[in-house]
């Protein structure tokens, strides 16, 4: 019995391992890395069915595999597992979205369409032909801005799923989350106002004191002038007393 119980968690670690290693390798031919024939083939496989998704598709035999290896066979495909899938699959119909001018070809059927996404799937457009398998259908049915709507609310449920929360909860975060914000923005706007108003007041206080300056010039040359026409007139007095006399 024990022996059997061994030989169970020795099949779940070697399953565990054999995803790490297979999700590692697929993060290694996506990133150009040294990986060979199978690599290659692997990377282009992927891009052209996932698109720029592919970079994030290693990641859920990643996850996969550590649960394996960890849990062994307390390990189960729930709701967390299934919201995961359902937002990497949201995620190729965003990239299709979002290429759409590119991807769309009115010549071309539905079909046609996939096809055509998986090439440039493999040139790092879209989210390669999964993408467009759902994105088109979207597009030609419901229109961009219900496309849109349908992509965030999916986007919220697999939230809400993998993370166990409410709508209320969410609701709650975000207004307090709005409710900080408005009150940040209100101590900013305080502190700007205030800044101004000491600039403003610096600025009144040394224009006044320039203001002042002025006067007081204009004062003593006011003062200096009759001074000076008077010490003018006295020199002139005595130069034609000097003339009358020679």
């Amino acid at each position: 019995m024990a022996r059997r119980k061994n030989v169970k968690r020795l099949k779940y670690d070697i399953l565990g391992i054999v995803l790490i290693i297979i999700s590692l390798y697929m993060l290694i031919s996506l990133l150009g890395g040294d990986s060979g024939i199978i690599g290659l083939y692997m990377q282009k496989t992927m891009l052209g069915i996932f698109g720029l998704g592919s970079y994030f598709f290693p990641l859920i035999p990643l996850a996969f595999g550590i649960g394996v290896f960890y849990l062994k066979e307390n390990i189960k495909i729930n709701i967390r597992f299934y919201s995961i899938c359902f937002a990497f699959i949201n995620l190729l119909i965003l990239l299709y979205l979002l290429n759409y001018n590119v991807l769309n070809q009115p010549s071309l059927n539905y079909l046609e369409n996939i096809v055509s996404s998986f090439s440039f799937g493999i040139n790092k457009i879209g989210g390669g032909a999964l993408g467009t398998v759902f994105g088109y259908l979207l597009m030609k049915y419901a229109g961009r801005g219900g496309t849109i709507a349908i992509v965030s609310g999916i986007f919220i449920i697999t939230f809400i799923l993998f993370a166990s929360i409410s709508m209320k909860t969410i609701l709650n975060v975000i207004s307090q989350s709005f409710t900080s914000s408005i009150k940040a923005l209100k101590r900013l706007q305080v502190r700007i106002f205030k800044k101004k108003k000491i600039i403003r007041d610096s600025n009144q206080i040394a224009a006044t004191a320039v203001d002042r300056t002025d006067i007081k010039d204009k004062n003593v040359k006011i003062i200096n002038f009759p001074k000076e026409f008077s010490n003018g007139f006295k020199e002139k007095k005595v130069d034609n007393a000097i003339n009358v006399k020679g």
